[in-house]
């Protein structure tokens, strides 16, 4: 099992992604958005780790999560069904609580995130509550590059 990348910047904010690993094609989207946004060298990133097994991650990533200046949760699915990522969604609610950790879900895919408590009580995006996968694909990719843009005001606040 691999460690949880984490670039040890001094005094840089540090954005966690959480997602499934079944939707790494968007983690990779929004990972290729965020490379070439300015500014974008001053932000650290954590990706997940291969997982093997039926290993908790929760011990890999707590350290992460703790330092986490914004998380951003890909949500979709397999998201909302998996053990590991309700575990690791569940930290992130937990931080938020205890310190000034801003969660930014992302609505990859349709999936009844409504039902989800922590979920529904947060500001999703897209704003209207609709998944990106819903939207015409041009307007998709004008959403992903929005989405990349309010992840960085969420670091200057």
């Amino acid at each position: 099992m691999s460690q949880a990348s984490v670039v040890p910047i001094p005094n840089q904010p540090l954005v966690f992604i959480s997602y499934n690993l079944a939707d790494s094609a968007f983690q990779e989207k929004l990972n290729s958005l965020l490379s070439r946004e300015p500014g974008f060298n001053r932000i650290s990133m954590s990706e997940h780790p291969d997982i093997e097994g039926n290993k908790e991650p929760g011990p890999l990533f707590r350290p992460v999560i703790e330092r986490a200046n914004v998380a951003v949760l890909l949500i979709s699915p397999q998201y909302l069904t998996s053990h590991f990522s309700s575990l690791e969604a569940l930290a992130l609610v937990e931080q938020r609580a205890r310190r000034d950790l801003r969660l930014f879900p992302i609505l990859l895919r349709p999936c009844s995130w409504r039902e989800v408590k922590w979920l529904s009580e947060t500001q999703v995006f897209p704003l209207d509550g609709e998944p990106i996968s819903a939207h015409m694909e041009e307007e998709q990719e004008s959403l992903w590059a929005l989405a990349a843009r309010h992840r960085s005001n969420c670091l200057r606040k």
